[in-house]
């Protein structure tokens, strides 16, 4: 048996929470910072592409940690084509500098592709690009020799 989490200590005690208003306070909590995470999404994208314009840093590190944080927001925020976009820059990223190869080309690409994602955001068209930013992702490992994520 495990230990009662600090959640479920809350609502055993005398007038506590019930998990659905625990619930609806997270998710009201949430939406509190979602402007915020907006923002910072943002802020990342265009971080990419200043780093892919020659003004920033444009190391793979640099834009595989910009990546993640895109992805992790968006995810948080279910944006979810988002966030899988930008978990397809990092793999992409990795995958091109795992074989020692410049891959501004395609690393510019994924950037156009979070710009669309992040300005109109259609569901349909967003399956339609995450499908071709596979088949990229996957004939680039086939390169690297190695399998994509």
């Amino acid at each position: 048996m495990s230990a009662p989490s600090r959640l479920g200590r809350f609502m055993n005690l005398p007038g506590g929470i019930t998990a659905g208003q625990a619930l609806a306070a997270a998710s009201e909590n949430l939406d509190a910072h979602r402007d915020t995470a907006l923002g910072q999404i943002d802020k990342a994208i265009g971080d990419l592409a200043r780093g892919e314009a020659g003004e920033g840093d444009a190391s793979p590190q640099a834009v595989a940690r910009l990546a993640d944080s895109i992805a992790s927001l968006a995810g948080m925020f279910q944006l979810d084509a988002l966030s899988l976009t930008a978990k397809r820059l990092s793999d992409v990223v990795r995958v091109v500098d795992g074989r020692g190869a410049a891959g501004s080309d395609l690393i510019g690409l994924h950037i156009t592709a979070l710009r669309v994602m992040r300005a109109q955001p259609d569901a349909q068209g967003a399956a339609e690009l995450l499908r071709g930013l596979d088949q990229i992702a996957a004939r680039e490992a086939r390169r690297g020799g190695a399998t994509a994520g």
